[in-house]
């Protein structure tokens, strides 16, 4: 997106009907916010905020895994 007088304007490359590469140029109001041109990618383009954030693969340990990870030693008492 650029800024241009008192609008925002997507600058997404797409194909138009004569095979030429352009900028979609859709136009919104310049108000501070980033919510029409977060929605407008997210729905046109399918371009979101968590696109490229790498998985988290990790697996939740259970209690006894984080007491030997962090070599706590339990109370011999209950």
């Amino acid at each position: 997106m650029i800024q241009e007088n008192e609008y925002d304007i997507c600058q997404v490359l797409v194909i138009n009907l004569q095979n030429e590469e352009i900028c979609c140029g859709q136009q919104f109001l310049h108000d501070g916010s980033t919510g029409n041109m977060a929605n407008h990618l997210r729905e046109k383009y399918d371009i979101h905020e968590k696109m490229n954030k790498p998985k988290d693969n990790s697996i939740q340990l259970t209690i006894p895994q984080v007491v030997e990870k962090a070599k706590i030693k339990p109370h011999k008492k209950p």
